[in-house]
């Protein structure tokens, strides 16, 4: 079930346009009421879950198919309502609403990571992980279990699950072959500092932009390139103001299934609790077998229905343009950076 909210709600009268819309009062009052607490309508009890995404692309499908088990699972008495689009905000917004207890899910990248646990935002380096089986197997291992612990105990998110949505690629309207034609590339990137530490560090110029507003600032050339996965390229429509498809692979993207610790202590009974769980590892599961099937694709489709030119990427000095990077990013970032690299790609 999907919903409409005009972004987050963590400020309705910012967020939701109120103004703009000359919605009374006492209606915002009832509907920061109705997505701020789930409904118990009998013996049903609906949640909410916000992402920034299409519902046609995969963490859109992911989405959907999690809405579509649980109320399986449960018989009707347990239902999510989706807010897509980023219509409840970014993706650092539905975070802060997670951790404060005031939304019940999210669909949310691991750029999670960096927000709250810079210690190991290593993790979201480019150009570090040989394969989409060894970037879910740091998750999978013993660093995975520290960083879900922390984000449990001190920010109030549990992280049900994660799954794989694509290798993210470069695009730009300029053929980029390697490193020297990253040279002063007006490049956007999240709003987040291991990216810009590490693309400033491979000669870039990074602008920090929500995805939300990416189609925007690429149309007014307030940059001139970006990366992402194939699936959200498409879907995001950004082959219509980008030419050039770059086979960097540079990070298998993952994404998590993001729960807050109020609906587990407050809102759910240990049933729902087991159900919900349950699931959210079948959805990452489902969902990083069809992103691995979908993504020839979607590359396919961009370069010969969306008109982009694929352009091969020669890596040559890379690792050692990003061989400072980890000890900038943490103190123990070399560290992890070497628990990384010594995980192996199979369970």
């Amino acid at each position: 079930m999907t919903g409409n909210a005009d972004e987050s709600r963590l400020s309705f009268s910012e967020i939701l346009g109120i103004k703009e819309k000359g919605i009374t009062v006492k209606i915002v009052f009832y509907i920061a009421l109705l997505l701020s607490t789930p409904l118990t309508l009998g013996a049903t009890t609906e949640l909410n879950l916000a992402h920034m995404f299409s519902d046609d692309s995969l963490p859109g499908e992911a989405a959907e198919y999690l809405a579509e088990r649980v109320e399986q699972l449960s018989a009707g008495t347990l239902r999510i309502q989706i807010f897509a689009d980023g219509y409840l905000g970014d993706e650092r917004k539905n975070l802060l609403a997670i951790s404060k207890g005031e939304l019940d899910l999210a669909i949310t990248g691991d750029l999670v990571v960096s927000y709250y646990l810079p210690d190991y935002a290593v993790v979201n380096m480019p150009f570090i992980y040989r394969s989409v089986e060894h970037a879910l197997q740091v998750y999978n291992g013993p660093l995975g279990n520290q960083m879900r612990k922390r984000l449990q105990q001190e920010h109030q998110m549990i992280p049900l699950s994660w799954h794989y949505v694509g290798t993210r690629l470069l695009t730009a309207n300029r053929p980029l072959r390697n490193l020297s034609d990253l040279q002063g590339l007006k490049l956007r990137l999240p709003p987040d500092r291991v990216w810009n530490t590490s693309w400033r560090a491979l000669g870039t110029l990074p602008s920090p932009i929500p995805f939300i507003h990416l189609f925007g600032a690429l149309e007014r050339k307030r940059v001139e390139a970006q990366e992402n996965p194939a699936n959200f390229i498409r879907h995001k429509g950004l082959h219509k103001v980008q030419r050039y498809l770059i086979a960097t692979r540079h990070m298998p993207q993952r994404q998590f299934i993001m729960a807050s610790t109020t609906l587990f202590s407050e809102k759910l009974t240990p049933r729902q609790r087991e159900i919900l769980q349950k699931a959210a590892r079948e959805s990452s599961q489902w969902l990083t077998e069809v992103a691995q099937q979908q993504e020839e694709e979607d590359i396919h489709w961009l370069i010969n229905e969306g008109g982009m030119i694929w352009i091969d990427f020669d890596a040559t000095g890379v690792s050692a343009a990003l061989q400072k990077v980890p000890t900038h990013l943490s103190p123990q970032g070399e560290t992890i950076l070497r628990q990384i690299e010594g995980t192996t790609d199979e369970q």
